[in-house]
């Protein structure tokens, strides 16, 4: 019966070991996996509301778009003047809170608190320049 039981202890200890081993190696592959940033690649504009009155998006308005990456992204902005849809390119870096706001600061020193949400692959920004209130959502690309 030592024998038998001896047997036991050993089988039990090497499954133990097996069962501690695999728990570790799970657990650190998951602390290894990089947190996807849901706002990286590229959004086209959907609609825009200002002051509460939705617009007609024109052609021009349609092209505008944002392009994210981890702590950057590149807003596309264009303009229709006379015949002419002029662009006009801001880059800014930002940094995301757990409860909903970009932080955004552009290279040319302007910057923004931008709360947003984010469903399926709708992103909508509100914000407000001046004393307008500007409600834009993207689709994503």
């Amino acid at each position: 019966t030592k024998i038998y039981m001896k047997k036991i202890f050993l089988s039990t200890a090497m499954l133990c070991c097996f069962l501690l081993s695999s728990c570790t190696k799970e657990s650190k592959e998951e602390e290894q996996l990089p947190k996807v940033n849901p706002l990286v690649g590229t959004w086209i504009i959907q609609s825009l509301e200002v002051g509460g009155n939705l617009r007609e998006l024109n052609q021009c308005d349609r092209k505008n778009k944002a392009i994210f990456a981890d702590t950057t992204f590149k807003l596309y902005f264009n303009q229709q003047k006379g015949q002419n849809c002029n662009e006009q390119i801001l880059n800014w870096t930002y940094t995301t809170s757990d409860n909903g706001i970009i932080f955004a600061k552009s290279e040319a020193g302007l910057a923004a608190d931008v709360p947003f949400t984010l469903n399926e692959n709708l992103l909508t920004l509100n914000y407000t320049i001046g004393n307008m209130k500007v409600k834009s959502i993207f689709q994503k690309q």
